[in-house]
């Protein structure tokens, strides 16, 4: 993945430094043996398959294909897969699925997929986007009962700290 500095590197189980401004790219190698997947499958050699990668992140409600091709090859695919997202649509995790799909509807077979989009194998990764480990002491208020001399009725969170030494921990 390349991250908002440029710095490209493999995504392990998080990006470090990730913030909702920055896009990020991606790219993965390929390598799939089309013909042992539709001998396996019980696919005619000429049907047509695809490969798609699809980005979900579920707390911010997101899924979409990101990447798709479909595959000419006939007995391979090797090749990079390359795309971008934008961070302001994700939140927390993005899990990414690579999928091979067949294409198009085939003549139906016993045990066989015959439907166009049937998957026929897939591979995921989650990458953790924000963490899990805390950063300040989170307590729910009502900010127009609790908190009225802020003058922020709607307000979604409020950082509240001793200003007069900053350097005290802000876990206190």
């Amino acid at each position: 993945a390349q991250d908002q500095t440029g710095e490209l590197g493999p995504v392990g189980d998080g990006i470090n430094g990730w913030d909702y401004q920055s896009p990020l790219a991606f790219s993965r190698s390929a390598s799939i043996d089309l013909s042992f997947v539709r001998d396996k499958c019980g696919l005619p050699h000429q049907c047509s398959l695809q490969i798609a990668v699809v980005a979900t992140s579920e707390p911010a409600r997101y899924r979409e294909i990101v990447w798709q091709s479909t595959v000419t090859s006939a007995t391979a695919f090797n090749d990079t897969i390359a795309f971008k997202l934008e961070s302001t649509r994700l939140a927390k995790t993005l899990r990414l699925d690579t999928e091979l799909l067949l294409k198009a509807d085939i003549i139906e077979r016993p045990f066989a997929a015959h439907r166009s989009g049937s998957r026929l194998g897939s591979d995921f990764k989650t990458i953790s986007l924000e963490g899990d480990a805390s950063r300040f002491p989170i307590e729910a208020v009502d900010f127009v009962d609790a908190l009225p001399h802020l003058g922020i009725p709607k307000a979604l969170w409020h950082l509240s700290w001793d200003r007069s030494d900053l350097s005290l921990p802000s876990m206190q």
